[in-house]
């Protein structure tokens, strides 16, 4: 039996036995606990905890389904509670039953976001912190859950591990008792080629999904031929030192020293664009020492998206700087100010705009924004037909409704 995604994680902890009615158990330690820790192995114990931590959290279909809400939420055998405080012992708020639980999938909703249904047609939204986090709840509110059909692994027990040497292009670990059946094997080929299809090493590291489209050409300026470190966005390779991204990015898919990448197997990044990680590389590799070649809101927009989704922390503070230095329109800033997760007194004078321009918000710009956003900003603006508009009352009224402080404005 092979294992994919998600799946494959939890194959590692043994076979599964099939039981479509059974209510999933658990196989963590009572021990564990907070995002982002590993559960270690142990005997499952009724109602213990799996993992907790601080999430923010929007329920759809409620009067207040445009507001995300801090949460402390604890995920035990068979429910999903949230808490309005931390621990277990905090008043519980809602209580989910796991084999109520229909489907739980990331969303873009926010960067790191997961959409979960239930079967009475709730929706629930969790802003988490990282993928890590993401990623961890995921599979663990999954694997307790009635969508795979199947319980949880159990007893298991590692006697054999076979590997392969990609040098010598020999198996290593394999008992002698394999080794004869393989060379038995071999031998029958030879004779008859027809008779059994041939036995070959694993195939070679490969990271380009069946999705993504041939590279076709290298980069003209980001191809270096002494690089060592291959990569594929969009169709065309690029070929760089790898000492560069080891050190700013926390969250890049680097290949181990055991899987090395070529222009035959390149390291391919999914969903990024050849100009996008091209604007990237501007930043990681200028082509002249102290020269910046992003000069635009695209060009900085693209760079603080995958400095987010690579976790290249000073790049992105690096773009979030940048781009308030530029004329953005108030809708747009306040927009990447929700999507990256930065700041709001970065977009101070984007809530200020829309709070006291003359004409409303349009229909297209309510989209962009959100309903949260967009309440808030009718919020203000009503605050302030009723206040008057002086300098002060602005102030005030940014304040109270988005918790900033922000200079007074000069009127």
């Amino acid at each position: 039996m092979s294992y994919t995604g998600s799946t494959a994680r939890r194959a590692r902890r043994g076979a599964f036995t099939f039981n479509p009615n059974l209510a999933l158990g658990s196989s963590y330690s009572t021990s564990y606990s907070g995002i982002g820790e590993s559960p270690s192995l142990s005997s499952s114990v009724a109602g213990a905890v799996v993992r907790q931590g601080s999430v923010s959290v929007k329920e759809e279909g409620t009067l207040t389904s445009w507001v995300w809400k801090v949460k402390w939420l604890i995920l035990k055998d068979m429910t999903l509670t949230l808490h309005k405080s931390a621990g277990e012992t905090a008043p519980q708020q809602i209580v989910i039953l796991l084999r109520d639980i229909t489907s739980i999938d990331r969303t873009d909703l926010k960067p790191y976001c997961l959409l979960m249904e239930t079967q009475d047609r709730k929706r629930y939204h969790f802003s988490l912190k990282s993928d890590e986090e993401l990623y961890g709840w995921q599979d663990d509110i999954h694997s307790r859950s009635p969508l795979l059909g199947f319980s949880n692994p159990y007893n298991i027990v590692h006697k054999v591990h076979v590997g392969f040497d990609p040098v010598s292009g020999a198996f290593t670990g394999m008992p002698y008792q394999w080794s004869k059946l393989l060379t038995k094997s071999r031998e029958d080929y030879a004779k008859d080629p027809q008779a059994m299809p041939t036995l070959s090493a694993p195939p070679a590291y490969h990271s380009m999904p069946s999705s993504a489209p041939p590279a076709t050409k290298k980069h003209e300026k980001y191809y270096y031929e002494d690089g060592n470190l291959v990569l594929q966005a969009g169709d065309t390779l690029f070929r760089v030192w790898d000492g560069t991204i080891r050190r700013h990015a926390t969250a890049f898919p680097l290949p181990t020293a055991k899987k090395p990448t070529s222009d035959e197997n390149p390291l391919v990044l999914e969903d990024v664009s050849t100009a996008d990680f091209e604007r990237l590389l501007w930043i990681l590799y200028p082509p002249v020492l102290g020269q910046c070649l992003a000069s635009t809101s695209a060009d900085w927009t693209a760079i603080l998206a995958l400095a987010t989704k690579y976790s290249l922390s000073d790049v992105r503070d690096l773009a979030i700087r940048e781009l308030g230095k530029l004329s953005l329109d108030p809708v747009e800033k306040i927009a990447l100010q929700q999507m990256y997760t930065i700041d709001r007194k970065w977009a101070g004078d984007a809530f200020i705009a829309l709070c006291t321009r003359a004409p409303a918000l349009k229909i297209e710009e309510g989209k962009k924004l959100g309903i949260e956003m967009t309440v808030q900003v009718a919020s203000a603006r009503e605050k302030l037909n009723k206040w008057g508009r002086k300098p002060e009352e602005i102030k005030k009224v940014v304040a109270e409704v988005w918790g900033i402080t922000v200079e007074t404005p000069v009127a």
